[in-house]
C-alpha cells in the first residue's frame, strides 16, 4: 500500500468556493491540497470557445453588494468592469425579449410594463398578476428565491425572467438561494406592501447609487485562471478528475487525530490517491457528502466525531433540490476538524514567490501566518 501524503490542508471542491478556501489557507502558510471530481477547475464559472472567441459559459458577472468579489479581483491583477447602460435582453423560444427595466433579478416590479405579455405569455402574465391579490402567509425559514417567486408570481416569470438572470450571475439556480440573501429584509418588506412586486419596488428605492453588479475585463472565467495560476505560485496542489471517496479521522499509530482522505485521481508524482491532513474543507454543497465516513478508530477526545457525525447526518436528510441555507460563502468556511482543538497555525510561510503575503480574509477561519 503506498503511504499516504500529509498536507495541513485539504480543500474538497474546485468550483470558486474551493479555489478561494485554499488560497485563505495558502496565505496562511498551509501545505494545502484541493481535490476536484472534475476535469477542469472552476465549477460553473468556465468558458467555451464560439466563432474563435472564448466567451463564458457559466457567470458572466457578479453582484457588487458587498464588495468580496470586486476586492478579490483587484488582488489578483484582474480589471474590473461594469455594464454597458444598454437594455438587457432574454433569449425565449428563439426570440430576444428586453427585462423589465424596473425589475429585480429578473421579476418585475411593474406588473403593466411594456412587453411582459410578450415573453411571459397572456396565461403567464395573467398568474403573475395574482402576486397583488395573494394574502401574506408566515414564511417559512431558508425559503428559496424560486419558492418566493414561483408561489408569488407563478413558474413563467420564474423559468423564463428570473432563471436565466440568477445562473448568469451568481452560477446556481434560483432553487439554491435563500431569498433572503439576495433580497434583504423580503419577508418584512412583502408584509408591509402585501404584493411581491411592491417589496421589491420597494427594495430598488432603497439601494444605493450605482450598479448592481460588474463583471471582469476579458470575462468571469479569467477569475478561475488567475485563481489557479495564484495557487499554483504558492505551492497549492491542484488535483483535478479526483473525486473525494472516503474522508474520516484516524489515531492510527498513536498519533493526534487526523483526517485520512481517499480519492479518485492520482498524485502530482503519478502514485498515491490517499491523504492524511490536519484539517478538511468541504466546499462542496450537503448533497455531495457521500464519502464522509465514521473514525477509522475511536479518537482520544470523546467529543471528536460529534461534528462529523452531525455532518453525515445533514447530508442524508438535505433535500436534493432544497440547498438554499447553504451559501457559496459558508460552503467555502466549513471546515472539520476535531472539536475542542486548538485554531489552526501553520509554521511555513505564505508560499507567494510573486506577489507579497496579504492578510487572509476576514471571517474565513483561517489564522494570519
Amino acid at each position: 500500500m503506498t503511504e499516504p501524503s500529509t498536507v495541513d490542508v485539504v480543500v474538497i471542491g474546485g468550483g470558486v468556493a474551493g479555489l478561494v478556501a485554499a488560497r485563505a489557507a495558502a496565505i496562511a502558510g498551509a501545505a494545502v491540497t484541493l481535490l476536484e471530481a472534475a476535469d477542469t477547475l472552476g465549477g460553473l464559472v468556465g468558458s467555451h470557445l464560439l466563432a474563435g472567441t472564448t466567451l463564458d459559459s457559466g457567470a458572466e458577472s457578479f453582484a457588487t453588494r458587498g464588495g468580496a468579489v470586486a476586492a478579490l479581483a483587484e488582488d489578483l491583477g484582474l480589471p474590473v468592469v461594469t455594464p454597458t447602460p444598454v437594455p438587457a435582453r432574454v433569449l425565449h423560444q428563439g426570440t430576444l425579449h428586453p427585462l423589465p427595466a424596473a425589475g429585480v433579478l429578473g421579476i418585475p416590479t411593474d406588473l403593466d410594463a411594456p412587453g411582459l405579455a410578450d415573453v411571459l405569455g397572456t396565461d403567464g402574465l395573467a398568474r403573475a398578476r395574482e402576486d397583488l391579490t395573494l394574502g401574506v402567509t408566515e414564511p417559512q425559514a431558508g425559503t428559496s428565491l424560486a419558492d418566493l417567486v414561483r408561489t408569488r408570481m407563478g413558474s413563467a416569470v420564474l423559468d423564463t425572467l428570473v432563471r436565466p438572470i440568477v445562473r448568469g450571475v451568481h452560477s446556481v439556480e434560483p432553487e439554491d438561494l435563500t431569498a433572503e440573501v439576495l433580497l434583504p429584509r423580503i419577508h418584512e418588506r412583502l408584509a408591509t406592501h402585501g404584493s411581491l412586486a411592491a417589496a421589491l419596488a420597494d427594495l430598488r428605492a432603497a439601494a444605493p447609487a450605482g450598479s448592481a453588479v460588474a463583471g471582469i475585463d476579458g470575462g468571469m472565467h479569467r477569475l478561475v485562471t488567475a485563481l489557479t495560476e495564484d495557487l499554483r505560485s504558492r505551492g497549492v496542489t491542484l488535483l483535478t478528475a479526483a473525486p473525494a471517496q472516503a474522508a474520516h479521522r484516524t489515531t492510527a499509530g498513536g498519533s493526534a487525530s487526523r483526517w485520512l482522505v481517499r480519492h479518485g485521481g492520482t498524485g502530482t508524482d503519478g502514485t498515491g490517491n490517499v491523504l492524511t491532513a490536519r484539517h478538511v474543507v468541504l466546499a462542496t454543497t450537503p448533497p455531495t457528502w457521500h464519502f464522509l465516513a465514521p473514525a477509522e478508530e475511536p479518537a482520544t477526545d470523546a467529543d471528536a466525531d460529534v461534528d462529523l457525525l452531525e455532518l453525515q447526518r445533514l447530508a442524508s436528510t438535505w433535500p436534493p433540490r432544497t440547498r438554499s441555507t447553504c451559501s457559496p460563502s459558508s460552503s467555502a468556511r466549513l471546515t472539520c476538524h476535531p472539536m475542542n482543538e486548538p485554531a489552526p497555525s501553520w509554521p511555513n510561510p505564505a508560499r507567494a514567490p510573486r506577489r507579497s503575503p496579504t492578510p487572509a480574509p476576514s471571517g474565513t477561519g483561517w489564522p494570519g501566518p
